[in-house]
């Protein structure tokens, strides 16, 4: 009976090792399909959710969706792009609370406390994170919102912020960011 468990145990981790080989050899073809299709375009594959985001400025082209199937969109039909930190956007700015910072500057320090004052709106500091994105919404029907995940915690507590998979993601993310509002 010791025999039978023992072969199933081993049976069973033979069988995960060849699904995980199976799965990173697809995976690895979609990449290469993708990057042979786009040649000469910036684009990123998300390891997490598998979308990519890809543009060709020449063109005046962004491809947005799943790797194997993306679906590609003249620039003008992007309406807005949020980088979004643990699901939250962080593109988005309180404007009351920066304001008011700049008054209150203002009055204390003069011109430099209202530049200082105007830089303290409402911030959080956050220690670790779960996940960074970018959210493209396009003028489309069908799919108009398109989520590319960069970085995904693999402990639901998130990892330090200064952790080098996060810094990296985070330098993705403004490196496509930049590139998509300067193209739009």
């Amino acid at each position: 009976m010791g025999w039978l468990i023992l072969v199933l145990i081993v049976g069973a981790v033979i069988w995960a090792m060849i699904s995980a080989a199976n799965l990173a050899a697809l995976q690895k073809a979609e990449d290469g399909t993708f990057a042979s299709n786009y040649k000469g375009w910036d684009y990123y594959v998300s390891p997490h959710n598998r979308n990519v985001l890809a543009l060709n400025r020449e063109l005046g082209q962004v491809a947005l969706g799943h790797v194997t199937a993306p679906t590609q969109y003249p620039l003008g039909k992007i309406t807005q792009i949020e980088v979004l930190r643990d699901g939250a956007s962080i593109t988005s700015t309180n404007r009351g609370s920066q304001l008011a910072g700049a008054a209150i500057g203002g009055l204390a320090l003069g011109g430099v406390g209202l530049l200082l004052g105007g830089l303290t709106g409402s911030k959080r500091n956050q220690n670790t994170i779960t996940s960074i994105a970018i959210k493209v919404m396009v003028d489309d029907g069908v799919a108009p919102i398109h989520s590319i995940e960069f970085f995904k915690s693999p402990d639901k507590k998130g990892t330090d912020s200064q952790n080098e998979f996060v810094i990296s993601a985070a330098q993705k993310v403004d490196h496509f960011h930049a590139l998509l509002v300067n193209a739009i």
